[in-house]
């Protein structure tokens, strides 16, 4: 099995802890780091700043910095796999994304140096791997499905879908900071990536880091490729200056095949994400689509593919009114953000949740373009109302931000009732947070699809 192959030779004088092999090769956990056991004091470096990054995320996701439209974007808005499909689907790109940018420049000279020193993840997975094969369980041989994903991934982005793009590492870790009780189910579930990483981590060890976490594809992908492009620039400029009496270099080597074996998983990566984008596009979703956060992509299916389930757009709410999906509305669903209005509103002075999302599930908006982004329709429930029972009433009218509703004397069943001006209702949810009705709201806000299917019919 051809193999890519990088060894750094110490030089007399220089401690052999500056000897790293990396090797990328055939069936199971083959990526090797390995060090000489004499330099323990490099790997107790490498620990130390792993754990203190381990932490830091852990304290930042959290606290109330998190809270913050200036750090609540990491720690997913730092993964090149985002930030990279997000601009090619949605056309969306951050200020924090340049420092991811930095990082699949590192990793392309610097074979997964994010894993090895960065990622938080990589971090727990590497834990459970440990303590896997310290309870003697074996690494087994697996395919190296991240290549596989990462150009499905990418494939799919470039028809407007990132498929699988929520098993970004980053993506998963992020979900610990959902503003969930830690006590609660809900909470359990809502890291439920995690877990599953580390528990496939801890039963087959090395597995998810090594072959199947998408950025760690990547970054492989990056350091092949450039490898690649480099040596074989190199060769046709030596096939340039070789005289007719010399030998002529030959294109072929471990890197050449490493590098023929990834395009191909590309090829197949890529015409699978094509045909499940156009194969799944006729499906039907949920017959009650949840509301979602101002900014978000009017097609479903398209933001149920670039939503990586990170819990930015909570965490940084102001009102808490942006929960994670975890009703049995189908898999695709679950833990994407969704709008609830029973106690309070979307601020219209508020654009936090499109400012932090690291993928482009949500279009960035400025605060002037706050009343034009429209979340849904505030609907009128006549036979719920206390108007038309003679009931004083009309608490709506006066707590909607946008003035989009009135009232109005109805000669035909002779009460007053309150009308919706769909021209300048957003659905910020304010009529509904306050309608005294219960169980159910006389007035709530519904998306679009279901106003405009309610006026056709």
């Amino acid at each position: 099995m051809a193999e890519v192959h990088r060894e750094k030779k110490a030089k007399p004088g220089i401690a052999s802890a500056q000897q790293d092999s990396w090797t990328l090769s055939g069936p199971g956990p083959s990526m090797k780091f390995f060090l000489s056991s004499s330099d323990t004091w490099f790997r107790v470096a490498r620990w130390a700043i792993r754990l203190a990054v381990l932490i830091g995320v852990v304290g930042l996701l959290f606290s109330k910095a998190s809270r913050d439209p200036r750090l609540a974007t990491l720690p997913a808005g730092l993964s090149p796999s985002i930030v990279l499909c997000g601009w090619i689907a949605a056309g969306t790109f951050s200020a924090i994304g340049w420092l991811a940018l930095g990082i699949a420049c590192v990793a392309a000279f610097r074979l997964r140096w994010f894993c090895r020193w960065m990622c938080p993840l990589g971090t727990c997975n590497e834990l459970s791997t440990l303590l896997g094969k310290r309870v003697g369980l074996p690494s087994p041989s697996v395919p190296h499905l991240g290549h596989y994903l990462i150009f499905a991934t990418l494939g799919g982005a470039m028809m407007g879908f990132p498929i699988l793009l929520w098993l970004d590492p980053l993506a998963l870790f992020s979900s610990l900071g959902q503003p969930l009780p830690l006590q609660s189910l809900p909470f359990l579930v809502g890291i439920s990536g995690l877990v599953l990483a580390m528990g496939v981590s801890f039963l087959l060890p090395g597995t998810w880091c090594l072959r199947i976490c998408p950025l760690g594809a990547l970054q492989e992908v990056l350091f092949v490729f450039r490898r690649g492009i480099i040596r074989t620039l190199v060769r046709l400029f030596r096939v340039g200056q070789a005289s007719p009496s010399r030998e002529m270099p030959r294109f072929d080597g471990p890197e050449l095949s490493e590098l023929l074996r990834i395009s191909r998983r590309g090829v197949i990566g890529v015409v699978g994400a094509i045909a499940w984008t156009y194969l799944a596009r006729p499906s039907a979703l949920s017959k009650t689509l949840p509301l979602r956060p101002p900014g978000a992509w009017p097609d479903e299916r398209r933001f149920l593919a670039l939503c990586v389930r990170c819990g930015n757009c909570m965490r940084v709410c102001p009102t808490g009114i942006i929960r994670p999906q975890q009703s049995t509305d189908g898999v695709a669903m679950w833990l994407t953000p969704r709008l609830v209005f029973t106690d309070d509103f979307c601020e219209p002075s508020c654009n936090r949740c499109a400012e932090v999302c690291p993928s482009g599930a949500l279009t960035p908006f400025s605060k002037a373009e706050k009343p034009h982004v429209v979340i849904g329709k505030a609907v009128v429930e006549l036979d719920e109302c206390l108007l038309t029972v003679d009931r004083e009433c009309g608490i709506c009218r006066s707590h909607c931000p946008y003035e989009a509703i009135r009232l109005q004397f109805n000669e035909e069943t002779y009460s007053v009732q309150p009308i919706v001006d769909f021209a300048r209702c957003p659905g910020c949810g304010a009529c509904e947070a306050v309608c005294p009705t219960t169980p159910r709201k006389a007035i709530h806000v519904e998306r679009m699809e279901a106003v405009e299917k309610k006026r056709q019919g």
